[in-house]
């Protein structure tokens, strides 16, 4: 079982507002899991509401969250998809044991009911209702990023950024992108020393948030809409309020590679609460990656995946009467191959796993960034990286995504690594 630590230091966090840095650091580590199972339950929501600080349980539950000391009425909330929430003091004692319970709150519907939904007129309300339930005003989004690398069961690249994303409204049109920090580590053998590597730009980053740019979005956007057949599947607990819950799939005569997945739709606003998609098994057979940019990015390598897996989660969470970004996941396999004469790779297959997390949001006189903090949108974060893994402590004291490994000792293992090049011709 993991441990709850109250650590009093006057540390400088990201995501923590200016007037709290006199306070105590709150540091919570743990696991939430399943009450009747006792299963970790991944992508959990650890959350402080009185400054919109959060964080996101990892795969296997386990979850570090960081926070200021706040007034003693004020608490943290831990919730899940189908979960009663459970609250904690922020005044919690050093040196307790922490591990959350949560207990599955299912939601029946009859079946005349659910017959007389019709899911396309839920969709299109949501839609509708994006100007009223998303900012139209100016915001701040405190963000976390990691991509993971792996093949032949180890990892192979490694890079975190810590950065701001500023928005005048809802759109991300008009978003603006700053680095705050980002180090990058990769295995230069199991790229057969080449520029080739996975890779994320900040405008990509920014395009994960499908409701500033619904029209165009995957699943729910104008092109790809009419390709999927959607059906109701009644109203589900999410993170205690009612939800309708959509599900989807590409149409059987569709010779194209679209997607399956779930639409959570809250039942009161009409807000998009989250969106899950991974290519569907009617269409794989057509799935290919030929876009030029996608090759540029990777130096020319050729990805020509006829068995390529993509599945993709967003969510997003209230805060201050609206709805904002909080966490994209997404995990992908395939085959990557290419390079030049002194530089082949064949990478087959590998497998990337990408998590962005909101960890803070404000909206108290947010200004729009100065030019010269801003770095080249289109430019890959890993080129714009700090190499500044085992030295800088930075990164202890900034909420991220608890990653089910050692960082530090995989990115030990990966310079290790690196020392072996062998001569090239």
């Amino acid at each position: 079982m993991l441990k709850l630590h109250c650590v009093f230091a006057a540390l400088l966090l990201i995501g923590v507002p200016s007037h709290a840095q006199g306070q105590s650091l709150l540091v919570l580590k743990g696991v939430v899991i399943d009450d009747s199972t006792g299963e970790g339950l991944p992508f959990a929501t650890i959350s402080y509401h009185p400054n919109g600080v959060n964080t996101m349980s990892n795969e296997h539950g386990g979850f570090i969250f960081k926070i200021r000391q706040g007034a003693p009425g004020d608490s943290i909330r831990i919730s899940h998809v189908g979960y009663k929430a459970v609250t904690l003091s922020t005044r919690q004692k050093n040196g307790d044991n922490l591990a959350i319970r949560l207990r599955r709150v299912p939601i029946q519907l009859s079946d005349v009911v659910v017959n007389a939904v019709d899911p396309l007129d839920i969709i299109r309300k949501a839609m509708d209702r994006i100007p009223d339930n998303y900012p139209n005003s100016p915001y701040l989004l405190d963000g976390f990023y990691r991509l993971t690398t792996k093949y032949d069961n180890r990892i192979i690249g490694l890079s975190e950024a810590v950065f701001q994303i500023f928005g005048h409204d809802y759109s991300t049109k008009s978003q603006q992108f700053r680095l705050i920090r980002s180090r990058i580590d990769k295995d230069w053998n199991a790229f057969g020393w080449s520029g080739i590597t996975k890779i994320r730009r900040p405008e990509g980053i920014i395009a994960v948030d499908l409701v500033g740019r619904i029209h165009t979005a995957p699943v729910l956007g104008e092109t790809e809409r009419p390709a999927h057949e959607f059906s109701y599947l009644g109203i589900i607990d999410y993170e205690g309020r009612e939800a309708y819950e959509i599900g989807f799939d590409q149409k059987p005569d569709v010779q194209k590679a679209y997607h399956r997945g779930t639409i959570i739709i809250d039942k009161e606003t009409f807000a998009f609460l989250a969106i899950t998609r991974t290519l569907s098994p009617r269409g794989i057979q057509y799935w290919k990656i030929k876009s030029k940019a996608d090759r540029a990015a990777l130096y020319d390598a050729q990805m020509t995946d006829t068995r390529y897996s993509d599945s993709v989660v967003v969510t997003y969470r209230p805060y201050g009467g609206k709805y904002y970004l909080r966490h994209y996941y997404r995990y992908t396999s395939g085959r990557l191959s290419g390079g030049s004469d002194n530089s082949q790779i064949d990478l087959d297959p590998y497998f990337t796993e990408t998590n962005y997390l909101v960890t803070r949001i404000d909206t108290d006189g947010v200004q729009p960034f100065v030019d010269s903090t801003l770095i080249n949108r289109r430019t890959p974060i890993e080129r714009q990286a700090y190499y500044t893994r085992s030295t800088d402590k930075f990164w202890e004291n900034y909420n991220l995504i608890e990653a089910s490994f050692n960082v530090d000792s995989v990115a030990t293992d990966i310079r290790r690594r690196n020392l072996n090049r062998p001569n090239r011709p």
